[in-house]
C-alpha cells in the first residue's frame, strides 16, 4: 500500500515547532519511510532472472515448468522482495482483462453467463509442519473457497480453481515449513511436483520462498532440482569487495529519500561518515537498516535539529538478532 509523503518542514519551522508538532511530524515521516521499498543491484538482478524464467515458462509447451526458489537467512527480506516482484507481475497480467463494476476487479467470462475474478498471482503462507491438506487448503482459501475436505478431493478443486481464476503464478511462502520428513514428507514433495506438472498444463509457474532452503530435502529432491532455478537473497557483506559498493549505493539512496524531511542532514553523512557504523549495527540486513533509519530520522525530528548523529544511531534498539550479532563484533556492545 502506498503511503503519501508528509509535507516538508524547513529548518526554521522545525526548530520553532512545538514538541507535539514535532512528534506528529516524526510519526508521519516514520510511517512513510517504513513503507518504502529497499533494493540493491543484486536484488534487481534476481527480480530480472525471476521474470525471465516466468517468460520462458510461458513460452514452453504445456507440462511441468521450471521451479523458482528464493531463499536466505531469516530477516533477509525475502517475502517483501518477492511480494513486490509479484505485485508487478499481477499488474502486468491484470491489465489484459476488463475491470468489473463498481470495484474495478479484473474479470473474465468463460461463457456469457459466468463472470470469474482474474487472480494471476496466488500467494500462500504455509502453517507449521504443513502437509498436503494444509497446502491445498491455503491455496483454496486464497481463491475465496473453503479449504476443508479430503486431500485427494481438495487437489482437484485446487486445479479447477486455478484454471477458473487464470492463476499463472503460485508463490509458496514459508516453504521451509513444509513437512518433508519421513513418509508424510515424501507425500508433500510428490504433491508439490504434481502441482508443478498440473499447473504447468495451465501455463502457471511455482515460486518457493523460505528460510535456509539450500541443501534441504525440498530443493535437493532430484525431480525438483532438475527443474529448479535457485536464488539466494542475503544481507550485504561489506567484508567482501562485491558488497562495499552496493552498501554505499543503498545508503546514498536512503539519504536522498530522507533528506527532504531532515533539514539538518548533511550530504554524505550516511554513505560516507556512518557507513561503517550502520553496517555494524545492522550487519547488512535491510529490514534492520529500515528500522534503524526510520527511528533515527524520527528522533532527529523530535529533537528539533533534523540531523542524524552517531549518538542517535547508537541509541536505537534493534532486533534481537542484530543486537546479538553486534555484540559479537570487535568493539561491539557488551
Amino acid at each position: 500500500m502506498d503511503v503519501e509523503a508528509p509535507d516538508q518542514l524547513k529548518a526554521a519551522e522545525l526548530r520553532s515547532a512545538s514538541p507535539e508538532v514535532r512528534e506528529q511530524y516524526a510519526a508521519q515521516v516514520r510511517r512513510w519511510y517504513r513503507a518504502q521499498f529497499f533494493t540493491t543491484p543484486d536484488r534487481e538482478a534476481i527480480a530480472r532472472h525471476l521474470s525471465e524464467t516466468v517468460r520462458a515458462n510461458d513460452d514452453s509447451l504445456p507440462g511441468a515448468k521450471t521451479f523458482m526458489s528464493v531463499t536466505g537467512p531469516n530477516g533477509a527480506g525475502k517475502s517483501t522482495f518477492v511480494k513486490r516482484w509479484a505485485m508487478e507481475r499481477y499488474r502486468e497480467s491484470a491489465l489484459e482483462y476488463p475491470a468489473s463494476e463498481p470495484d474495478g476487479r479484473p474479470v473474465w467470462h468463460p461463457d456469457p453467463q459466468i463472470e470469474c475474478d482474474v487472480v494471476p498471482v496466488c500467494w500462500v503462507n504455509l502453517p507449521s509442519a504443513a502437509r498436503v491438506k494444509d497446502l491445498n487448503a491455503v491455496i483454496l482459501e486464497f481463491l475465496g473457497l473453503p479449504g476443508e475436505g479430503l486431500a485427494r478431493l481438495q487437489t482437484g478443486r485446487v486445479l479447477g480453481a486455478c484454471e477458473r481464476h487464470l492463476v499463472r503464478l503460485l508463490i509458496i511462502d514459508d516453504a521451509h515449513l513444509l513437512n518433508t520428513g519421513q513418509r508424510i514428507g515424501r507425500e508433500v514433495l510428490d504433491h508439490v511436483k504434481v502441482l508443478n506438472t498440473e499447473l504447468g498444463e495451465l501455463g502457471a509457474s511455482i515460486v518457493l520462498v523460505g528460510a535456509n532452503l539450500e541443501g534441504g530435502e525440498l530443493l535437493t529432491d532430484p525431480q525438483i532440482a532438475a527443474r529448479l532455478k535457485a536464488h539466494f537473497l542475503g544481507p550485504i557483506d561489506v567484508h567482501r569487495d562485491a558488497g562495499r559498493l552496493p552498501w554505499q549505493i543503498m545508503l546514498a539512496s536512503q539519504e536522498r529519500a530522507l533528506a527532504p524531511f531532515l533539514p539538518g542532514l548533511s550530504t554524505g553523512v550516511l554513505h560516507d561518515d556512518f557507513a561503517g557504523l550502520l553496517w555494524k549495527r545492522t550487519q547488512g540486513y535491510l529490514g534492520d537498516v529500515r528500522d534503524l533509519l526510520a527511528e533515527t530520522a524520527g528522533r532527529a525530528i523530535e529533537d528539533g535539529t533534523g540531523a542524524i548523529t552517531q549518538a542517535l544511531i547508537e541509541a536505537v534498539p534493534l532486533s534481537a538478532r542484530a543486537e546479538a550479532r553486534e555484540a559479537m563484533l570487535p568493539g561491539g556492545r557488551a
